[in-house]
């Protein structure tokens, strides 16, 4: 459990504070050899007796309330989602550095 919830830490680390919850799903699931769950709204992973999302563990309650169905029952490719949310991610991050380097180089300017 502990390996889990570092893993997590990690991906915000790496992908942001609020990283795409599928990021998180099938980046967890790949590591760990967990089963993706989705409600058409949020992922989480199962792993084990345990429910992660991007905010750590998941009660039981919760999982069971939100009506989360396998991910491959909506259609949802994994390996697409995680593709596009790594690109998604690595663009946005691509964007911040490029905007900062044009920022020192207007404060230099002045």
């Amino acid at each position: 459990m502990d390996l889990v919830l570092d893993k997590v830490k990690e991906i915000k680390k790496r992908y942001g504070r609020k990283p795409q919850c599928y990021l998180v799903a099938t980046i967890l699931a790949s590591n760990f050899g967990g089963v993706v769950w989705y409600n058409s709204n949020h992922c989480v992973t199962e792993i084990g007796e345990e429910f992660y999302d991007k905010r750590g563990i998941v009660p039981v309650e919760e999982f069971e309330r939100d009506g989360y169905l396998p991910i491959h029952e909506f259609g949802i490719d994994i390996e697409s989602a995680l593709m596009g949310a790594l690109i998604e991610k690595t663009v946005e991050y691509d964007n911040r550095t490029a905007s900062r380097r044009l920022r020192k180089k207007t404060e230099n300017i002045r």
